[in-house]
Parts: C-alpha cells; structure tokens; sequence
C-alpha cells in the first residue's frame, strides 16, 4: 500500500512528442516559488488521459512562455522542455519529494483552477498538511474523476473551484 500526497505545483513547460508523432503533452515540468524564485520539482509524465494531452496543447500554445531562471533544473531537461508562462498548477500525487527537490512517483491529476500559481509553495503544502491532520475531515478536496473540459485562459482571469482531472 502506497500513502500518496497531493499538491498543485506550477506548470513552467512540457514535453512534445518524438517528431512524427501527433502533437500531445508527453510531461509537464513542475515548479514551486520559494522565497520568491521558481524551484524545479520534476516532471510528471503520467496520469494523463488521451483527452487530457490533447486539450492541454490548446491551452499551452496560449500562454508561451519565454526562458526562466529555474533553480535547480538539471541542464538536460530545457532542450525537451517547451516553456510556457507559470500561470497553471497541476494537482499531482506523489509519494515523496527526495532530498534534492525531485518528486517520487509523480503522477497528473488534473489543473487547479481554483489556486493562483503565486501559492504554490513548499511552506503551503507544509501548512495544509498541518491543517488537514488536525481537521476530522477525510473527503478528498478536489473533484477526482472529473472529465470536464479545460477551460480557455483567454475567457476569464477569474478561477473557478474545480479541478480538471483525468479519470482514475
């Protein structure tokens, strides 16, 4: 039995296919802000449904991204990685964050788009950890099994409280 943990982290690119193939999101690389900077956390690469790696292409190619200064980032990862701007979180699961910062076990859950990707930290997921340990209730937070369609970012800065989720 495997104890997971959840949290939205920022989704600072992703990873195309192997030339030839249809265009789809093969990974999502994945950022934190501490104190400030964007912390390099990994990439996920499963979890994914068919629509899912669909759909998210649409979005991405709405938000390009210019090049970041990522801590932590191995050198190998920006050459496969098609950066976009750190404005979507990705609810993962995960078992562990190692030593250096890596997700263990990553695996894609949906978009959040109830949080800012500003929130997204270390210290906030240490906090709601905290916060559901002391609280009595055990219903998970986020709509898992949700197949709603992403939403355009051009429609509304506004976000709702659900969460784009691939089936389980």
């Amino acid at each position: 039995v495997k104890c997971l943990k959840r949290q939205g982290f920022v989704i600072i690119g992703w990873r195309a296919p192997t030339p030839g193939q249809p265009l789809d999101v093969r990974g999502l690389f994945l950022a934190t802000y501490e104190d400030g900077e964007l912390v390099y956390h990994g990439a996920v690469g499963t979890g994914f449904s068919d629509k899912d790696r669909t759909d998210l292409v649409g979005v991405f190619e709405l938000i390009p991204g210019e090049k970041l200064a990522v801590k932590g980032m191995p050198r190998a990862e920006p050459r496969s990685c098609r950066r976009v701007q750190p404005r979507l979180l990705a609810e993962v699961a995960y078992t562990e964050i190692t030593p250096d910062g890596t997700l263990r076990h990553p695996s894609f859950k949906g978009i959040r788009e109830d949080k800012d990707a500003a929130e997204a930290s270390q210290q906030a997921s240490r906090n709601a950890l905290k916060a559901r340990s002391t609280s009595a209730r055990t219903e998970p937070t986020t709509n898992g099994g949700n197949s709603a369609p992403l939403r355009s970012l051009a429609a509304s800065s506004r976000r709702s409280t659900s969460v784009v989720s691939s089936p389980l």
